[in-house]
């Protein structure tokens, strides 16, 4: 969720700019975990385009594409949710 705030606010690149290597990563593995591997395989091609801004430009519009809406990972989350119900804890 925190890699989702910052890119939706100032895109995947400031994302990567900020947050630490081992935060980029469990935002990747997060992805994967809700059965988001596209977005992962994208957020994980961002860093070897750091330094490429057209590549960067390219994948943003990927990840606008796949995550277009805050409903699109509540959505996951509930699918996740409904599958995996022991994965979560109680409220």
């Amino acid at each position: 969720m925190r890699f989702h705030g910052l890119a939706m606010n100032g895109g995947v690149e400031h994302a990567l700019e900020v947050l630490s290597s081992a935060e980029f990563d469990a935002a990747i593995a997060g992805f994967r975990y809700f059965d988001l591997a596209e977005v992962a395989s994208v957020l994980a091609a961002t860093r070897f385009a750091r330094h490429d801004e057209s590549r960067l430009d390219e994948l943003q519009k990927r990840v606008d594409i796949l995550v277009p809406a805050d409903a699109v990972l509540i959505a996951a989350f509930e699918d996740r949710y409904r599958a995996s119900p022991e994965d979560f804890a109680p409220i």
